[in-house]
C-alpha cells in the first residue's frame, strides 16, 4: 500500500482494526472535521486537581515538575499543564488550542509550544514561553503543522543540543497530495530559517538531532527508512537515506517503533514494530548489524516476553533511556489487541542498549500509550489515556509506586520541567 494514498475515515478505521496501518496514518479531511468543532469547543477537563501529597512519593526527592500535554480528546480546547507529581497539583496552565506540541530548551529557560486554532480559518502558531514566569515572550506563525487523526500522537518537534535550533516536521497539503518537509526555527533570532528540507513520502516522522551542529536524523516511521540531514544556516540540506525493510510478511514489521541514539551521536539503533533491529553508523551512513530482540535469560528460563517478540509489537513511542545510557524502556503491546484497533502497551521491556536484549520486564496496572523518564532518572511516567491518569514506576525496583489522576483529561506528551 502506497504511503501517499489518501484514506477516507471509514477506510482508516478498517485498516487499523486489521492491524495493517502505520501508527499515525492521517487524512486531509481531518482538518475539516476539527474545524467544525469551533462552534462547540467548550469541553472542559474533568478536574483541576487538589493538593494531596502522594504517600508513595513523599520524601522521594522528586525535584522537577512535569509539562503535560492534555489533548482533551482531540478537542479545540487543549491545554499544557505544569504539574507537581509529588503533591499532585497543577502549578501552571497554558491554553493551547488543537493538538499542542512542546519542547524545552536544554538550559530549561524556554518552553516552545506549538498549537492550532480556528478563527474560523486555521491558524498554526508557535509560542516561546519563559519557564520561570510563564510569560509568553513571542508568538509567531507556524504554518502547515503536521496534525494527526486521534488524541494520541507523537511529538513532531525536536530541539538541537545547543538550543539554537528547533526542528519542526510539517505537511503541505494540496489537491495532488501531501508534501512533507522539515522547517527550522532559529531560537536566537526568533524566526524560521528561509529554506526547508523536502521529505517526500515521509508520512510520519521521529526527529533525532545529533550533537554536531545542524545534523539530524529523520526516521520515517511508516516507510521504515532513515534519512540523514545536515541543515545549513539557511535551513536547506542535502538528504541521504537508508531504506530498511520495505516488504515483510507482517505489516507492523515495516514500521519504525523505537530509536536509541548513542550518547555521542555516532550510532543509532532502530527497532521495528516486530522487534527486528538495525544498528546504524551515523557517520558512514550504513547498517552495521541487524537482528531480533531476544531475552538475556538462559534458554528454557521462564520469561514474560518471548524471544523475537512473538505475538507482540512495538508502536511509535518516545526514546526513553536511563541517565547512564545503559537501559532503554520500551512499551510492548499484544498483536491481538492491535488487530482490534487497540494501540496501547501492556508491558515495558527493559533493553540493554549495547546488545538490545531484554534484561527484565516491568508490569503496569493498566495499558499506557507513552512512556517517559523523570529528569533524575529514578522514575518512569506512563501515560494512560484510557482512564486519564499517569502511572509512576520506580526504575530501581521495577514496581509501580503511584498513580496521578484527576489532573489531566487526555495525557498525550510529557517533558520534564527545569
Amino acid at each position: 500500500m502506497s504511503n501517499m494514498v489518501k484514506l477516507i475515515p471509514v477506510a482508516i478505521f478498517l485498516l487499523v482494526a486489521a492491524g495493517v496501518l502505520a501508527l499515525e496514518q492521517r487524512h486531509i479531511e481531518f482538518v475539516q472535521t476539527v474545524a467544525a468543532q469551533t462552534a462547540n469547543n467548550s469541553t472542559s477537563p474533568r478536574a483541576t486537581g487538589e493538593r494531596t501529597v502522594s504517600p508513595q512519593l513523599a520524601g522521594k526527592d522528586i525535584k522537577n515538575g512535569l509539562y503535560i500535554v492534555d489533548s482533551n480528546q482531540g478537542q479545540l480546547s487543549s491545554r499544557v499543564l505544569l504539574i507537581d507529581p509529588q503533591d499532585k497539583r497543577v502549578l501552571k496552565t497554558f491554553n493551547a488550542g488543537l493538538q499542542p506540541d512542546i519542547a524545552v530548551s536544554p538550559d530549561g529557560t524556554r518552553l516552545y509550544l506549538a498549537f492550532t486554532e480556528y478563527q474560523p480559518d486555521r491558524m498554526d502558531k508557535l509560542q516561546v514561553i519563559d519557564t520561570s514566569s510563564g510569560a509568553v515572550l513571542q508568538t509567531v506563525e507556524n504554518p502547515e503543522r503536521w496534525l494527526g487523526t486521534a488524541p494520541r500522537y507523537a511529538s513532531k518537534m525536536a530541539i538541537s543540543s545547543d538550543g539554537r535550533r528547533l526542528y519542526i516536521y510539517k505537511d503541505h497539503q494540496t489537491t495532488k497530495g501531501d508534501f512533507y518537509y522539515l522547517a527550522t526555527f532559529d531560537t536566537e533570532k526568533g524566526k524560521f530559517l528561509p529554506e526547508t528540507v523536502a521529505l517526500p513520502g515521509c508520512l510520519s516522522a521521529i526527529l533525532v538531532p545529533l550533537a554536531e551542529e545542524g545534523r539530524i536524523n529523520v526516521l520515517c516511521t511508516g516507510m521504515g527508512d532513515v534519512r540523514f540531514l545536515n541543515v545549513s544556516e539557511s535551513g536547506a540540506a542535502a538528504v541521504s537515506r537508508i531504506p530498511l525493510r520495505q516488504s515483510v510478511a507482517k505489516s507492523h514489521g515495516r514500521n519504525i517503533g523505537y530509536v536509541i541514539p548513542s550518547r555521542d551521536g555516532q550510532r543509532l539503533a532502530v527497532v521495528m514494530g516486530d522487534g527486528t533491529f538495525y544498528n546504524i553508523d551515523n557517520k558512514d551512513r550504513k547498517v552495521l548489524r541487524t537482528g531480533e530482540i531476544q531475552n538475556e535469560a538462559p534458554a528454557g528460563a521462564k520469561v514474560a516476553i518471548p524471544d523475537g517478540l512473538i505475538e507482540r509489537w512495538i508502536g511509535v513511542q518516545p526514546s526513553t533511556v536511563s541517565v547512564d545510557g545503559s537501559e532503554a524502556y520500551v512499551g510492548v503491546g499484544y498483536l491481538e489487541n492491535l488487530r482490534k484497533g487497540n494501540r496501547s502497551f501492556d508491558e515495558v521491556a527493559v533493553l540493554d542498549t549495547q546488545n538490545l536484549k531484554i534484561r527484565r520486564v516491568l508490569q503496569t496496572s493498566r495499558p499506557i500509550t507513552a512512556l517517559y523518564r523523570s529528569k533524575e532518572g529514578r522514575y518512569l511516567y506512563g501515560l494512560a489515556q484510557d482512564d486519564d491518569s499517569i502511572l509512576v514506576i520506580d526504575t530501581a525496583t521495577g514496581g509501580q509506586v503511584d498513580v496521578i489522576s484527576g489532573l489531566v483529561r487526555t495525557p498525550t506528551l510529557l517533558v520534564n520541567a527545569p
